[in-house]
């Protein structure tokens, strides 16, 4: 099902270098249609304030060689908080059809974050997240397998990817893929514990208050030589998770006891906004938030 939604909107100074360009040579080339008519425009909207020094500095761009009064000014409406969509109608207010078409062919769809593969527990919820803006407004569906999901339950393991779409133009985001594992830490007896919804969102945005990782790399094992193996990967992935900012705890030659109780203690540390990864080198691949 498609689902229509509101994006945050893109900063002029987040668009590409000879887009900016571009528009600033229209704008460049014409007095009644150039940047001082722009820049009073702009400067009659309330949400965005330019001052007299400004102008100044965008005129002081004519003694450059290689300067352009036009492409100072969009830096100062960038800076000002001026998006894509207000410069469009900023455009076509000023009656410059050429920029506003240029400008609308180039800003009219960009994905900003790409879905990201994860492994969960069984009992854990999930949030596959898309994001993207554009102009006109965006929509998104979903996928698995090139089927359109609506209604997610526990056999939706698998691979997800997202159609980004508006009335000009539409693309597809990167694959991502969805684990989940049947361990029922803490749990040892019981039913088996359902999988969350899969929460597919558009609009919110996630920052780690935390990230913790547990690795446990087991070198010894019965009718088996020693493995040297895991703990080189524990030891590379340490070093590895520590530059993202993860408190790192790793553990080697575990009994099945013991990988219990560290599972355990380490699921307490998961509270909300709490980024958690877990690796049982030889074994198995959990990680979630």
């Amino acid at each position: 099902m498609a689902e229509s939604t509101q994006v945050t909107p893109i900063n002029i100074n987040s668009l590409k270098e000879h887009t900016l360009k571009k528009i600033s040579d229209l704008l460049d080339k014409t007095n009644n249609r150039g940047w001082r008519k722009l820049a009073e425009i702009v400067g009659a909207d309330k949400r965005f304030r330019l001052t007299s020094e400004d102008l100044d500095k965008c005129s002081l761009k004519v003694l450059d060689p290689e300067g352009s009064p036009s492409r100072s000014l969009l830096h100062v409406m960038g800076n000002r908080g001026v998006t894509v969509k207000d410069l469009l109608e900023f455009l076509q207010a000023l009656g410059q059809t050429e920029a506003f078409q240029l400008l609308r062919s180039s800003a009219s769809l960009k994905i900003l974050i790409q879905p990201v593969s994860q492994a969960v527990l069984a009992g854990q919820a999930v949030r596959l997240f898309c994001q993207a803006a554009g102009h006109p407004n965006v929509e998104y569906q979903w996928f698995r397998k090139d089927i359109e999901i609506s209604n997610i339950n526990r056999d939706n393991q698998g691979q997800y990817c997202c159609r980004v779409f508006n009335d000009k133009a539409e693309q597809w985001s990167m694959e991502a893929n969805v684990f989940v594992d049947d361990c029922k830490y803490p749990r040892e007896t019981g039913d088996p514990v359902e999988v969350g919804p899969l929460d597919l969102g558009f609009n919110q945005r996630h920052y780690a208050t935390d990230k913790v990782a547990l690795l446990i790399g087991n070198m010894s094992y019965l009718n088996h030589p020693k493995l040297k193996a895991p703990m080189m990967d524990v030891y590379e992935l340490t070093n590895l998770l520590r530059q993202l900012d993860f408190k790192v705890v790793s553990l080697l030659d575990l009994t099945e006891s013991e990988m219990r109780n560290a599972v355990y203690e380490f699921l307490l540390l998961l509270d909300k906004g709490v980024y958690g990864t877990s690796v049982f080198q030889h074994i198995a691949v959990c990680s979630g938030s």
